[in-house]
């Protein structure tokens, strides 16, 4: 399916490239073809493949939405600005017979605005990405507790009122981990890993053993304290 899309988004960009290279020489006269025709068909050139490549997403460009949707909209209007910019400079040159350099000069600035926006967008989306991997940093510790308080609900699939004394233990547990505040500090990273390794050797013995048991409720006891010195004291 992408790569039909691809292929479909190749063939618009050729046909409208082509459209415009032959509306330009159609329609504009042979004594009109000077350097301000030229500058004009690279402009619109320029323009319908920025605006291409950037919706239609070919050649690597928007490849990874995810990453860079954070700085698409910042792209997207300078885009959009640039395009109508460089359209009127070209209209305003048609109509008031400007000389070509500076045609060429205002052309020049608003390739140069649309290089900042470029430039902004990748900065915006850079910015979101260390935040988002600082965040998912700061969660690690809560989810790997997820992960082995979910792996201790195996045990419960089968006779449930076996384990009715565990499932209630791992109930309460995982309520109290959902009010856990991720954090960066390596004290409570700490603390969290030694939480889902407790919950872990728990896991362990219940399944060798087939069942609780006193040494399976110690160890859970002890993560539900280690969870009280976790909130009480690395909460943000």
């Amino acid at each position: 399916m992408k790569q039909r899309s691809q292929t479909f988004g190749y063939i618009v960009l050729i046909a409208g490239l082509a459209l415009i290279f032959t509306g330009f020489f159609l329609f504009v006269p042979q004594e009109k073809r000077n350097d301000v025709f030229w500058l004009d068909l690279a402009t619109v050139y320029l323009v319908f493949m920025v605006s291409s490549l950037t919706e239609l997403g070919l050649f690597g460009i928007n490849i990874d939405f995810e990453k860079q949707v954070s700085g698409l909209g910042i792209r997207l209007v300078y885009i959009r600005f640039y395009s109508f910019f460089a359209i009127v400079i070209i209209a305003i040159g048609y109509f008031v017979d400007v000389h070509f350099r500076y045609q060429l000069f205002f052309q020049l600035l608003a390739a140069f605005v649309l290089l900042i926006g470029y430039f902004f967008s990748h900065l915006s989306s850079g910015k979101a990405l260390s935040v988002q991997a600082e965040q998912d940093m700061d969660r690690k510790g809560k989810d790997e507790i997820l992960r082995a308080l979910n792996q201790f609900e195996i045990l419960f699939t089968g006779n449930s009122a076996k384990w009715e004394g565990e499932r209630q233990k791992i109930n309460f547990l995982k309520e109290d981990v959902r009010y856990l505040s991720p954090t960066n500090n390596q004290s409570a990273a700490e603390i969290d890993s030694e939480i889902a390794s407790t919950i872990q050797q728990a896991y362990a013995i219940a399944r060798s053993k087939n069942e609780g048991g006193v040494e399976v409720f110690s160890l859970l006891n002890k993560c539900e304290e280690l969870l009280k010195l976790r909130k009480n004291t690395y909460s943000k």
